[in-house]
């Protein structure tokens, strides 16, 4: 992350526009998918150790399916 910040959006920087990116970027409704996903997918990683992790490709599709699951506590 540190990398792109400092080479691809240096004018974002300069220009004081650059938290608005990240800010607009976390409002985006896959960002906050891929985040769900990636909480649950890792507490069910440390139930169900696989011998491997899985394709990115595979993990990606997974992540645009996912439906969040509210707890009925």
């Amino acid at each position: 992350m540190e990398w792109i910040k400092n080479h691809k959006f240096t004018k974002a920087r300069k220009e004081s526009w650059f938290d608005v990116l990240l800010y607009q970027a976390r409002l985006y409704a896959r960002h906050a998918r891929v985040a769900n996903y990636w909480h649950d997918w890792e507490v069910q990683w440390g139930k169900h150790h696989a011998p491997q992790y899985p394709a990115f490709k595979g993990w990606s599709n997974a992540a645009d399916r996912y439906i969040f699951k509210r707890d009925k506590t």
